[in-house]
């Protein structure tokens, strides 16, 4: 699972395309269907990398067809 800033795309005041990082940061992964998905976070780095290790752990459980730990419930 990768965190990182997607590019933005804005229309600027002449009309024209601006490009420009995000304010967010996004997970991007592959679930357990094998589908990609772009999952917004937080602004905050640390605490999205942190976010993301959980949105992985429950994406390995739903693959997995296990139970819900406490700490994931």
């Amino acid at each position: 699972m990768k965190v990182r800033k997607l590019v933005v795309h804005e229309a600027g005041a002449d009309g024209k395309r601006i490009k420009r990082p995000s304010t967010k940061f996004y997970a991007i992964f592959a679930d357990w269907s094998a589908a990609l998905r772009r999952l917004p976070l937080l602004e905050d780095r640390r605490a999205s990398e942190n976010l993301s290790r959980i949105v992985g752990r429950l994406n390995n459980v739903r693959a997995g067809g296990d139970v819900l730990t406490p700490d994931l419930a």
